[in-house]
């Protein structure tokens, strides 16, 4: 779900990815919102996650 957590959350991460120049998809952002409020593990093959630096998360294939 996408909770007042997870709005805050994703709204710290652009704002630390767009410090850095490093923003991505605004959708992703609030997926990596949503697992990093749910101390959820996140598995994919979309690469740009990776900038997200308190997302727990693994690239695979």
């Amino acid at each position: 779900d996408y909770t007042a957590d997870a709005a805050r959350a994703s709204a710290h991460m652009m704002g630390a990815l767009s410090e850095t120049g490093t923003l991505i998809n605004k959708m992703d952002i609030l997926i990596a919102a949503i697992c990093n409020v749910h101390d959820a593990h996140l598995l994919t093959l979309d690469k740009d996650f990776s900038r997200i630096k308190a997302l727990n998360v693994s690239l695979i294939g």
